[in-house]
């Protein structure tokens, strides 16, 4: 950022500071005016400190509700459909409202932080660790743009709420669910989820085509989501999401005497809607007198049980189309029924060498 001084033809001298370009490229001055050219210079020298050492470049009158409009327009494009459905929903029935009018330039850590605190009122901490999240993505942007020089989120403490611990149910608790639901429309969507490990978009998003019976196997080859109050069928996420995997025997034989046309999971063929799928779920579970779990649960239950069973990590990442083996090695930390069996086992082992340890030292005395 560099100043310069001039005579203009009046007689008076102007000052001008060239500022770095804006997000379009175009550069950008600011000017000031003196009597004298020692007077025009400490006003170019004192507004390069000001602009070096201020908190904020020049915003304008830009507010943080007009910048945040623009900024998740241009950012929204490359977001998948419901992940773009919620940054939305964040930005503006959470972030906007509160920063109405409230200008780019003056915006400081304390206000993001009050801001918080009033969330937090209403919301859980997960919540507004996702607004953090997004508000601090929204404003580094503004800094790479010389919008603001700072990013007043890097400045407060993000939300830390509890890690979620998903009940995840036993072998005896899958098979009661799963004897609930056969002959119902929850036989299908449970075995898929538990006993293949599936995905609730991969096991609506499966159609009959995607069963090959002489293999057998199934190809995860698309899935089904749900922006808003939409259907939407896209491809699997990641190259790894993509996978044909083993089906076991049960569940062939159950899908071998269901074979139809359309959509596998659904009750006519056609696209289900996951919100109503979930809920009826829900209410299956209440009316058997099941405990709670979520579908995704039984997705879980699928991972434990394969490590449980002592299957390599990278089958187990195969099998439930991880990207990476990080998100596998996560569900060995809730592994309880497979930690209180190697405790067993080291114990029995340690028991049976003080046996072994006295009767040797009895045959030597």
């Amino acid at each position: 950022m560099r100043g310069f001084v001039r005579k203009r033809p009046d007689g008076r001298y102007e000052g001008r500071v060239e500022m770095p370009p804006d997000r379009f490229g175009k550069r950008r001055k600011k000017y000031v005016y003196a009597d004298s050219r020692p007077e025009c210079q400490r006003l170019v020298n004192e507004m390069v400190y000001q602009l070096q050492t201020s908190d904020f470049a020049d915003a304008g009158r830009l507010t943080v509700d007009a910048y945040l409009e623009q900024w998740y327009k241009s950012y929204a494009v490359k977001l998948a459909s419901t992940t773009k459905l919620s940054h939305h929903n964040y930005v503006f029935k959470h972030i906007m409202p509160y920063f109405q009018g409230f200008k780019l330039k003056d915006l400081k850590p304390m206000h993001v932080e009050q801001f918080y605190n009033e969330e937090l009122k209403r919301f859980k901490e997960k919540t507004i660790l996702q607004v953090h999240r997004i508000f601090s993505r929204a404003l580094k942007d503004a800094v790479k743009n010389n919008l603001i020089r700072r990013n007043p989120c890097g400045f407060v403490d993000a939300p830390s709420p509890a890690e979620f611990e998903p009940s995840i149910p036993d072998v005896e608790g899958f098979f009661e669910i799963l004897a609930a639901a056969q002959g119902t429309e929850h036989e299908l969507p449970v075995m898929l989820a538990g006993l293949c490990g599936l995905r609730r978009g991969e096991v609506f998003g499966l159609t009959w085509n995607d069963i090959d019976f002489s293999r057998g196997t199934l190809t995860v080859r698309q899935v089904l989501c749900q922006p808003g109050n939409e259907i939407e069928i896209k491809a699997p996420k990641t190259k790894k999401s993509a996978r044909t995997i083993g089906i076991p025997a049960d569940l062939l034989a159950v899908l071998e005497q269901s074979k139809s046309v359309g959509y596998l999971a659904s009750r006519d063929g056609q696209p289900t809607i996951l919100s109503h799928y979930s809920l009826r779920f829900t209410n299956f579970l209440k009316r058997n007198n099941l405990p709670h779990v979520r579908f995704h649960d039984l997705r879980h239950f699928h991972a434990t049980l394969m490590l449980e069973a002592g299957l390599d990590i990278r089958f187990v990442q195969s099998r439930l189309g991880h990207s990476n083996i990080n998100m596998t090695a996560h569900y060995q930390h809730v592994l309880p029924r497979a930690e209180k069996e190697m405790v067993g086992k080291i114990d029995e082992h340690l028991r049976w060498s003080k046996r072994w340890s006295k009767a040797n030292s009895r045959q030597k005395s």
